[in-house]
């Protein structure tokens, strides 16, 4: 299994993706791809210098930042047309894979036999043991007819508890997969940019796989929410706030609104909810924009 690894970084972080590529070659992969998106003048330098002490590292230089959805586009691209590269596994700039991950997700690769076109098809996820979010809330895709989670009929329905363990959607970080599983979901959407990117193209993913002793390190502390509804998106910044709920809104209208008289009371309820209790949050106005814009 030749392996290449896409990893896209921006802003003044070399300090970590150097602990990832290193680690990355450590695990045995044959080549790594970085989309340096825009990233400051003091990384990019670094990062030059690191390419030419390194044939195996190639580095995509990006004269404007494209987001999360752009840079791993152009790095899946990359990785696709380079001959060497046979399967594909995708790290965030601080995602550091421990002793034995790659190798871990390998042989439970080989080891499924009973999957058809398994390489146009499965994808596995890692385990990125400072979230743990697959132990406490799986992966899953938006509910149908609701608006931003939010569903009023689904919450009059007995809920049976979900024995498949399925995992619906993930993030770029920790997938692996053979590069002939893009013929299946393409690439991601660029005019996403960033947040829910990663949802909406891993959701056309027929199968995806947890490996829980695949294990990767997140760097960057972030702090883990599972919380939903108003608040969860009213903590965030302006910025995450904006294209969170915009692109989630698309994205639900596209695929999964299946009665939209439903869907439409269940975004008047919400707003409702929303206004009422927010009347005077200073980041109201941005959600409503937010709302507006994905018309």
């Amino acid at each position: 299994m030749r392996v290449c690894s896409v990893i896209v970084t921006y802003q003044d972080r070399f300090h970590m993706l150097k602990e990832v590529i290193d680690a990355c070659f450590e695990e045995g992969v044959d080549k790594v791809v970085v989309i340096d998106n825009a990233s400051l003048e003091h990384s990019k330098t670094k990062l030059k210098q690191c390419e030419k002490e390194n044939n195996k590292l190639d580095v995509i230089y990006l004269e404007e930042n494209k987001g999360s959805a752009g840079g791993y586009k152009r790095g899946l691209q990359k990785a696709y047309d380079e001959n060497e590269c046979e399967y594909i596994w995708l790290l965030d700039d601080d995602n550091k894979p421990l002793p034995g991950a790659l190798e871990r997700l390998k042989n439970f690769y080989s080891g499924i036999k009973e999957i058809r076109n398994k390489q146009e098809s499965l994808a596995l996820l890692a385990n990125r043991i400072d979230k743990q979010i697959i132990e406490k809330k799986l992966y899953k895709a938006p509910l149908k007819n609701a608006f931003l989670g939010f569903d009023l009929f689904h919450r009059f329905i007995k809920k049976e508890k979900d024995e498949t363990q399925k995992i619906e959607v993930a993030p770029y970080g920790g997938l692996f997969f053979h590069k002939s599983l893009l013929k299946t979901v393409g690439y991601p959407r660029e005019d996403f940019f960033v947040y829910v990117d990663d949802y909406e193209w891993s959701y056309k993913i027929p199968l995806i796989c947890f490996v829980q002793d695949s294990r990767i390190k997140d760097m960057e502390k972030t702090n883990i929410t599972l919380k939903s509804g108003v608040k969860h998106y009213l903590d965030k910044n302006e910025f995450v706030l904006y294209y969170g709920v915009r692109n989630r809104i698309l994205w639900e209208k596209e695929v999964f609104v299946m009665n939209p008289i439903l869907y439409k009371i269940n975004k008047i309820i919400y707003i409702s909810i929303l206004v009422g209790m927010n009347m005077f949050h200073p980041k109201l106005k941005i959600f409503l924009k937010a709302i507006k814009d994905a018309k």
